[in-house]
């Protein structure tokens, strides 16, 4: 059975992409490892990290260690513009994003201390606001002197 991808890469589009990827892939194999996979195919996967599927092909960075990922701008074309730009994520010139679920395990993993410390700062607050704003306030229980109701004390 002819696998699916092929036809995919047979789209001209889609050829000339992946020549330049393969031989950008020869020069930049110590930094970098690439693959490729039809955008369309792993729709679901690939919009997780900012790619639409109306604007492939494309070139997504992910840094397995630390689930950074940056989708290449669709301006950079060609071998030698692909491989400065690579250059330049290698060098941390360029900043990576990272999805909000890794974010969130980061900070639990490496600030628990601080979440517990503003979880509790935050009960904190809210009790001393409900117990100030529950409370009577002085001039509420004060009687007028003379009873004539305009609190001037004459009467």
């Amino acid at each position: 059975a002819e696998d699916e991808g092929d036809d995919v890469a047979d789209i001209p589009i889609n050829a000339e992409f992946l020549v330049t990827m393969r031989s950008v892939a020869r020069e930049l194999d110590d930094s970098f490892a690439f693959g490729y996979l039809d955008g369309k195919v792993w729709q679901q996967f690939v919009v997780r990290y900012g790619i639409s599927t109306r604007v492939l092909p494309r070139l997504l960075i992910i840094d397995a260690a630390t689930d950074d990922y940056l989708p290449v701008p669709v301006d950079i074309k060609g071998h030698r513009a692909t491989a400065d730009y690579l250059a330049k994520v290698a060098a941390k010139e360029v900043r990576m994003s990272k999805q909000w679920s890794t974010l969130a395990r980061e900070a639990v993993t490496d600030y628990p201390h601080y979440i517990a410390a503003g979880a509790l700062a935050v009960a904190v607050a809210v009790g001393l606001w409900l117990y100030l704003s529950a409370a009577p306030s002085p001039a509420a229980g004060k009687d007028d002197d003379e009873g004539d109701g305009d609190g001037d004390g004459d009467g």
